[in-house]
């Protein structure tokens, strides 16, 4: 680089750095001789800026030598020197000189591209640590998505690391070259509507862009060599997939010249642990995973071909062979994969610790087998080829400790799909054996047609003895007992669908006798007897008698259309009636699982608990005793529906805080990320006290039950909706009612020992109050009382007013006090007051028998205030009618907010249930056509084969007639089958727009 023959100088004699208007670099003169170098106020982007510091210390090193008068020697040691020192400068200074545009770069592409919440920490670059090239990092970076997901944070990302090619930053360009994360977490939800926290981009539209550029025109260029990630956790839970990934600990690295058309990709990647589950089913539990896998990529014709690769799954090695080529929609592919050993240790390897611990001194032998493909082509219409298959035999384990073992082990699976509708997949587990300790178990499945009729062969035969278990696996727990099932099921789906129960094979029974499980943690469990028998309309339990820990159980029931729930998630339809001596619910959950249960909701804050929708389930129950947190409720009976996503009780009765209760209402989960409960009870002779300490709502909203002691009656009805520990959002609970008491005595309530400082009257203080009956209303937050007459002491009063949440006091009361009642101050007090009023009239004014005070009532419970006057006797209206008037006009407001939020959320329920039945319109329609297909294709096929079968034009002039014959009633059925599923499916969405009229009609009537 070229130095200037000369630099700028300051016109100033000073040694102190000046501010040029150039705002460059300059030297501080003095005798007209550079002796200092000083930055003079640099601009922070001038372009010149490098060249002239550069250049700037270079020439300081020459005019320093050349002060010095140093020899050749001397003078070329000391530039070198000082080109050293300038090089480790340099390395130190430019990274600051770039920081600033790379924040700005980073901190704007997140503001105009994603539709979230970014946020960083702090950032750090170098020159040193990558040379010659940036390092870029940013710390502590967090991405949190908007509603419905606020609260669950999309991405927490301990270091973001970017290297960066020098030389284009000099021009303005940011050309990334290695790219990392460091310490992530990511959690990935996707709910039932298909909504998906990942979806944070902007639209076309939304994002602040004014036109496309092309590659060479923009100023970001990815020119990868290598991408990392270390220590990678990821959550990805898929409500509409049923689908849930857990993994921990994941460490990948990738390396490769992206900037090339064609190169290998070589990666290597750890899983410390993995989850995966699907359908509510857990196929890996603490999977540890390595793979290591060479590919080859091809962007010219977007192919990618796997190479020397090896995948481990706990011990289980597997290979995979074969490409990938994406140009465009559809995706083509032929891949293999298979297992590299055939040992049956290494495929025992999976089965969670849970089941079987660690392997270590385990006697393993046996044969194992995995092989299988995908070949073909994907797109939205079409699925390529596949085939697994996986065989085991002469499997066997025992564990060194225990004298027992596992033997005859045998599987032979195959999934087999030739290539486009799903609806061809056929499942065929031929083979599933064991004999443990003896004890023989048996399964076979023959699955068909899938998605469109399932055609279902399969059998379940074991007989268990129980207690041999602990024989064959360690156990912490014991088991004993004996199980029996022989179970067959064989034919179509729509055979159940049709009820054509002739046409489908269902029989069987399954008992569990002399049931014990006792736990290390002191739970225990005896089944005496549990008796299930099958058929093709329903499964029946004609006995089930349980004891556990904290109660008992008797029950008896059926579960109809349970073959078309498994099959295809029709309704589930069961009845059950259960009676029970005593059952202990705490005891049952346990104070470790309650708390467990109460962090794990608080995790997952924008859910609670969701009801299935095809589930309809009727409980009838008789219980002598029901324990709950401390609360004794007996003779409890009622009824428990399930259906439409919700809970409702029905007339459920019980005798509990020395009263009797009667129950109706409904938990709704139809919104599981906001529940909603509706609930009516009719309270008779509950204890006043014991009802404050057991309930919170009847703490907040009504402090005065905690200081009195009697008994009350009460009729309510409420709604609310629910936080995501199943307690009522106080600020959305809506309800009104009555109570009524016979006799309450009241001691130690702040408000009425103020009331008696203020009226100077001590007795007011402690109170027995006879026959109170008062109406109220909660909205906002607030419990309104409507005015009612109640005597205190001798003394009638009329009190209105309400009550908030935060412990508010807004009260009117009007009190006529016998004269009597006043001594000492209170008389004086009063005698003042009144002469004030008869000075404000004009005319002197005398106390009589009685007298009326007017009180506004204000404060909280813990410090309420008092305002007196005389009722009637001022022009204007009295504190306490200026409170009842702001109540009324609070009440009216409240109400109004009410009802809109109430219609609000019903159209929005409704709007959902609504598109959840056109969900499952479309789905029958397409189910239809398939069938309709299939019936078309059928009746063609045959036609065909008639003709074909035809020896002569005569037999093939018949042959054809009969065969047209054919195709027209096949064309028949199939129509008549759409015909029926659009009736169907019409239906289901004219019942869902019924529904949802209902609901925003109930929602306008919510204070009426």
């Amino acid at each position: 680089m070229p130095l200037p023959k000369k630099i700028p100088t300051c016109k100033t004699d000073s040694l102190r750095a000046g501010t040029c208007a150039s705002g460059r670099l300059c030297w501080a003169a003095t005798n007209r001789e550079p002796q200092r170098l000083w930055f003079c106020a640099l601009k922070p982007h001038h372009p010149a800026r490098l060249t002239v510091l550069a250049s700037a210390i270079a020439q300081g090193c020459l005019a320093l030598c050349k002060r010095l008068a140093l020899r050749p020697m001397k003078k070329v040691l000391l530039i070198l020197l000082a080109l050293v020192v300038l090089f480790i400068g340099a390395l130190v200074a430019i990274p600051f000189l770039f920081k600033d545009k790379l924040v700005d770069y980073a901190r704007t592409a997140a503001n105009e591209h994603l539709d979230a919440k970014v946020d960083f920490g702090d950032f750090s670059l170098s020159l040193i640590r990558s040379f010659p090239h940036f390092s870029f990092r940013i710390h502590d970076v967090t991405v949190d998505n908007k509603e419905p997901f606020e609260g669950v944070r999309l991405a927490e990302v301990g270091t973001l690391e970017f290297t960066l090619n020098l030389l284009p930053l000099l021009n303005g360009r940011v050309v990334i070259n290695e790219f990392g994360l460091s310490n992530t977490r990511v959690d990935v939800r996707v709910l039932e509507d298909g909504s998906a926290n990942y979806n944070i981009t902007k639209s076309d539209d939304e994002a602040d862009v004014d036109e496309v550029v092309s590659e060479e025109e923009s100023d970001f260029k990815l020119e990868l060599k290598r991408y990392f990630l270390h220590n990678f956790s990821l959550l990805y839970d898929d409500a509409p997939l049923l689908t849930r990934l857990e993994m921990e600990g994941l460490n990948h690295e990738g390396s490769g010249d992206f900037s090339q058309n064609v190169f290998t990709l070589s990666t290597h990647s750890t899983i410390d642990m993995l989850n995966v589950d699907y359908d509510g089913i857990r196929y890996l539990r603490k999977a540890r995973v390595k793979a290591n896998a060479d590919i080859d990529m091809d962007f010219n014709s977007y192919t990618y071909t796997l190479r020397d690769n090896e995948i481990f799954l706990n011990e289980l090695e597997l290979g995979v062979d074969g490409w990938v080529a994406m140009p465009e929609d559809p995706i083509d592919m032929d891949l293999t994969w298979y297992a590299k050993k055939t040992d049956f240790r290494h495929f025992l390897s999976l089965v969670p610790a849970e089941f079987a611990s660690d392997l270590t001194g385990v006697d393993v032998t046996g044969n194992f087998g995995l092989n299988g493909f995908v070949r073909g082509t994907y797109s939205e219409t079409n699925y390529p080829g596949f085939s697994l298959d996986m065989q085991v035999s002469n499997g066997r384990f025992k564990y060194p400790d225990l004298p027992s073992s596992a033997d005859n082990i045998a599987i032979q699976c195959n999934i087999d799909h030739p290539g486009g509708d799903l609806d061809n997949m056929v499942v065929n587990l031929s083979k599933f054996h064991v004999d443990l300790a003896n004890n023989p178990l048996d399964f076979t499945l023959l699955l068909k047609h899938p998605m469109s009729d399932p055609d279902l062969n399969a059998r379940l035969k074991a007989a268990l003895d129980l207690s041999k278990l602990g024989e064959v696996v360690p156990m912490e727990d014991e088991l004993k007992g004996s199980f029996d099932a022989d179970i067959t099921a064989k034919g179509r789906y729509s055979a159940i669908e049709e009820e054509r129960y002739e046409d489908f094979e269902a029989a069987g029974h399954l008992n569990l006798r002399n049931f014990e499980y006792h736990s290390t943690d002191g739970y225990d469990m005896l089944i005496h007897e549990a008796a299930f028998s099958f058929n093709p309309r329903y499964a029946e339990m004609s006995a089930f008698n349980m004891e556990m820990t904290g109660m008992d159980l008797q029950a008896e029931g059926r579960l109809e259309n349970y073959i078309a729930y498994v099959l295809k998630d029709s309704t589930l339809v069961g009845q059950l009636n259960m009676r029970s001596k005593k059952i202990d619910v705490s005891a049952f959950l346990g104070d470790d699982e309650t708390e467990a249960a109460a962090e794990e909701a608080e995790a997952e804050a924008y859910s609670a608990i969701e009801v299935p929708g095809n589930i309809r389930f009727t409980m009838n129950a008789a219980i002598d005793e029901l324990l709950y947190d401390g609360i004794s409720m007996t003779n409890v009976s009622g009824g428990i529906d399930v259906a439409d996503q919700q809970v409702k009780l029905r007339n459920l009765v019980m005798d509990v805080l020395d009263g009797k209760v009667t129950m109706n209402g409904a938990y709704n989960a139809q919104n599981p990320s906001k529940p909603k409960v509706d609930f009516s009870y009719d309270i008779r002779n509950m204890d006043i006290r014991q009802t404050a300490d057991n309930f919170v709502t009847v703490e907040r909203f009504a402090p005065l039950a905690k200081k009195a002691t009697g008994k009350f009656s009460s009729k309510m009805s409420f709604t609310s909706y629910l936080d995501h520990e199943l307690n009522p959002d106080l600020e959305s609970v809506y309800g009104k009612g009555s109570v009524e008491t016979k006799s309450v005595f009241i001691e130690g309530f702040e408000p009425l020992n103020e009331l008696a400082r203020v009226l100077k009257i001590e007795r007011l203080a402690t109170q027995n109050i006879q026959d109170v009956r008062f109406t109220f209303e909660i909205l906002n937050g607030r419990a309104y009382i409507q005015p009612f007459d109640v005597k205190i002491d001798q003394i009638n009063t009329n009190i209105a007013g309400s009550t908030g949440l935060d412990q508010t006091l807004d009260y009117a009361m009007r009190m006529t006090i016998p004269t009597k009642m006043l001594q000492g101050g209170a008389l004086d007090m009063v005698q003042g007051l009144i002469g004030q009023a008869g000075a404000l009239l004009g005319q002197e004014v005398s106390i009589g028998d009685k007298i009326d005070v007017d009180i506004a009532v204000g404060g909280t419970v813990e410090k309420p205030t008092f305002r007196p006057s005389f009722g009637g006797m001022k022009g204007g209206k009295s504190p306490a009618d200026m409170v009842k008037d702001k109540i009324k006009e609070e009440m009216d407001k409240a109400r109004e907010e009410v009802v809109g939020r109430a219609v609000e959320e019903a159209r929005a329920q409704a709007e959902r249930i609504l598109s959840e039945a056109q969900k499952q319109a479309d789905a029958i329609r397409r189910e239809a056509k398939t069938a309709a297909d299939r019936v078309r294709s059928e009746g063609r096929a045959a036609a065909k084969k008639l003709e074909d079968e035809a020896g002569n034009p005569i037999a093939k002039a018949a042959a054809r007639a009969a065969g047209e014959k054919l195709i027209r009633e096949a064309d028949q059925r199939a129509d008549q089958v759409e015909r029926e599923a659009n009736t169907r499916a019409q239906g289901i969405v004219d019942g869902a727009r019924k529904q949802g009229d209902k609901l925003i009609d109930d929602a306008k009537a919510t204070v009426e």
